[in-house]
């Protein structure tokens, strides 16, 4: 998953042959609603505000009761800041969705007054900016001027409207003038993969839309929204994971505002750049970050603070669950909804407006217990594993990647499209002011509590507050943030990579390359590996490398206080549930604790190393079966890997094997001969093989592991037992093997050619699907298609 080049000339061909840069519409200005609704539509939704859309809708009529009779002022306060107009803004769509609904002329006259305050007010952002608050103002009103349209004398029309068009303009004007102006805050005209950006091209287009036929220069502002969402749209599409590299607060807020263009211009003028690929993923990105019952993430990166609101989403959700056919959508928007509350207030009442358009009922929830129960999410460079989706299970996520996701970071750093060069001249900027130094950083949440948070922040940003390593008592590298200056010589080498992952239905691998992340003299390596042995135990291996010796420190933190008792360190939550740290390498190593909003620890090797491997078992449990934790071994430690044994309170056992140093080659660690990326082999408390992982990730080397054709095999044999366990002539793709009874069961994704340590055995079941095997003395050989 390295930078990778492609020519800059096929994507700027691909992209151009993809999106169109204008659009021949032709609109009627009798032809409103058009934002979102429709005469139809409105007409179905009176029908439905009492029955299947009751709940949503008596949230809307409470904040529209609440602010029927609220006037605003002549003027804007003095003193008024960006989330001032931002719900000044919001609160237009409630208002005017109670008219449409009810027909109650007080929301009419609500909606009115505010249109005609606003549409004399001389600023529409903080301090007279072209901004996030204009952003607000601007779509907000423009789908209020919409929906009440039909209902305005031609007075009325001409006053709001001319407002529309003249904040529509400035908001153009920033957007097209080519260089940052401070007055106007516009630095965001061409970072296109920040929220500002989004923002303003998503208020620039329903300004454009709800102006056609009104103003003859909307033609104009519609196709350069067109043009530079084709752009973003092309960016999203290339993300396709459905992450979002600020965090999951700003991707709802902001595809919450963008959406309402971009439906829009599809359904009513057959303008399709709706970034498709990307959110049918937003779904699976939200299904497996849930926490249910909280409203809370595994993924909790980037800047927010948890008492910020994540209503945005759910009306993406509805939107998404009909657009695709999904029925977990609609299941995370009722857990989302089950877990806030409904809220009548102008944080939560706008977007139930555009829930409220959006939801259909008849897409039923969905409870996701036939998916699986882990995912990598290629573009952020991560991983979540989760036990399951009930309250209670064991939830863990890892963040590697680049500094704005890697589609976008690759596509910025090689000039590749739709970012323009030079980034100096033409204002073209990858911003990542929200992005934390957090590369590698992991969390873990379990029976209902976060066992390893981060310390959440909104501002700071120290890779101190999250997961992973400080060198000699230094961070990672953050490129410095320019508003008018050339961002890729201060971004160049500052991405980390994912290097593998691999799950089945027992165990999960995952290799996540930081070494890039640090400016540290003569570190050549920091890869972070993590094998999950289900349902509970995750080791943790760091292989550290370096020309020079440093300091280096291994950070966990706990909501609640942390003890270091021996070599295992015990982190406290809100609840009965506690993690458990056992250090197993280096053996000698000092622990310091203290709290930077959250309890922490730091764990640091005794002396200095250039080379070094960090070893940790991570232990979730609760305190009544602290005693029954499992016993560790460090079975070996050699340049090429490491083995461990965990031995579960019953006997169970689960050797390890990590390889560590490059691309696997045939080595001996502990009692095996391996050649894998990662393998584990679990026998029961009589010492019986039950199961088995194996995953190279990649090309092996090793000459008596090849076939004559010159096909890389992963082999791995027990030498106490003096027998080969299983040859796989291609373990790219990972494969783990269960022997019960007379039968051997095989899951993955594996396509292979297997030959396997597996006597008297009478059935083999394939991803439980009967497959023909030949039988040679103790062992079979089959193939996995």
């Amino acid at each position: 998953m390295k930078l990778s080049g492609r020519c800059p000339l096929v994507w700027a061909v691909t992209a151009a042959l993809f999106f169109s840069s204008s659009v021949s519409i032709i609109v009627h200005a009798d032809e409103h609603p058009r934002i979102l609704l429709d005469g139809n539509r409105v007409k179905q939704l009176k029908a439905e505000a009492n029955s299947t859309h009751a709940e949503i809708w008596e949230q809307i009529q409470n904040f529209a009761n609440a602010n029927v009779n609220k006037r605003p002022p002549n003027q804007p306060p003095g003193n008024a800041n960006e989330t001032y107009f931002r719900k000044a803004g919001d609160m237009l769509m409630p208002l005017a969705l109670a008219w449409l609904v009810s027909g109650k002329e007080k929301f009419l006259d609500a909606t009115r007054n505010h249109l005609l305050a606003y549409a004399k007010w001389k600023r529409w952002d903080e301090g007279g900016k072209r901004d996030l608050g204009l952003s607000h103002m601007l779509s907000g009103s423009a789908i209020a001027f919409d929906w009440v349209y039909n209902d305005l004398s031609n007075t009325e029309r001409n006053k709001i409207g001319g407002a529309i068009a003249s904040w529509t303009k400035k908001m153009y004007e920033a957007s097209i003038c080519g260089s940052y102006r401070r007055a106007w805050a516009n630095w965001w005209s061409k970072s296109y993969m920040q929220n500002h950006c989004i923002s303003a091209y998503g208020s620039l287009g329903l300004g454009a839309l709800v102006m056609l036929g009104e103003d003859n220069r909307a033609k104009t502002w519609l196709n350069h929204s067109i043009d530079v969402w084709s752009r973003i749209s092309y960016l999203l599409d290339g993300i396709g994971d459905g992450s979002w590299h600020e965090g999951i607060f700003y991707q709802g807020g902001t595809l919450g505002m963008a959406m309402p263009f971009l439906i829009s211009l599809r359904d009513f003028y057959g303008e399709d750049i709706i970034p498709h690929k990307y959110f049918e993923n937003f779904i699976w990105w939200r299904l497996y970050n849930m926490i249910p019952g909280k409203a809370e993430f595994i993924l909790a990166y980037a800047n927010f603070e948890w008492s910020w609101s994540d209503v945005e989403s759910v009306w993406l959700l509805r939107y998404a669950a009909k657009e695709y056919n999904n029925h977990y959508a609609q299941w995370i928007a009722d857990d989302l909804i089950t877990s806030e509350g409904r809220w009548s207030d102008k944080f939560s009442a706008p977007w139930a407006a555009l829930e409220f358009v959006a939801y259909d009922a008849d897409y039923e929830p969905r409870y996701p217990s036939d998916v699986p129960k882990s995912r990598t999410f290629e573009d952020l460079e991560g991983v979540i594993w989760r036990t399951g989706w009930n309250n209670g299970e064991l939830i863990f996520g890892l963040k590697a990647g680049a500094y704005g996701g890697r589609f976008a970071y690759d596509s910025f750093m090689q000039s590749h499209y739709p970012w323009e060069p030079p980034s100096y001249e033409t204002g073209s900027k990858l911003q990542v002011g929200h992005d934390h130094d957090d590369m590698n950083g992991f969390y873990l949440h379990f029976g209902g509590q976060w066992v390893a948070p981060e310390t959440v922040s909104y501002g700071p940003v120290r890779t101190s507050l999250h997961n992973t390593l400080l060198i000699d008592g230094e961070g990672q590298y953050r490129p410095q943030e320019k508003t008018d200056g050339n961002c890729r010589e201060t971004q160049a080498r500052s991405d980390g990579f994912l290097e593998g992952s691999a799950s089945t239905r027992n165990y999960d691998y995952v290799a996540a390359d930081a070494t890039r992340r640090y400016r540290i003299g003569g570190l050549k390596d920091f890869t972070r590996h993590v094998v999950f042995v289900r349902p509970q135990m995750l080791l943790m291996v760091d292989n550290l490398e370096s020309n020079s010796e440093h300091r280096y420190d291994w950070i966990c933190h706990f909501d609640r206080g942390v003890s270091v008792n021996d070599n295992w360190i015990r982190g406290r939550t809100r609840g009965d549930q506690l993690l458990g740290i056992k250090v197993l390498a280096p053996s000698k190593f000092k622990t310091s604790t203290g709290n930077d909003g959250n309890n922490y620890v730091r764990i640091r090797p005794s002396r200095k190393y250039g080379n070094v491997r960090l070893v940790h078992l991570l232990y979730p449990t609760v305190n009544e079966e602290w005693s029954s934790r499992p016993s560790t071994q460090l079975l070996e430690e050699n340049d090429s890997g490491v083995a461990v044994r965990l031995t579960e309170a019953d006997g169970t056992s689960h050797d390890v094997l990590i390889h560590c140093a490059g691309n696997p080659t045939y080595t001996s660690l502990g009692v095996y001969d391996v050649t894998a990326k990662a393998a584990v082999l679990s026998k029961t408390p009589s010492g019986k093989l039950e199961r088995l992982f194996i995953f190279s990730g990649g090309s092996v080397s090793g000459p008596s592991h090849t076939d004559s054709a010159g096909t890389v095999r992963a082999v791995l044999e027990d030498r106490s037992q003096g027998r080969l366990l299983i040859r796989v002539s291609d373990a790219s793709k990972p494969l783990e093997v269960a022997w019960v009874d007379d039968a051997v069961r095989v899951n993955g994704d594996a396509k292979t050619n297997v030959k396997l340590y597996a006597p008297k055995t009478s059935k083999l079941l394939v991803n439980n699907k009967k497959v023909a095997f030949k039988q040679t003395g103790k062992y079979i050989v089959f193939d996995c298609k």
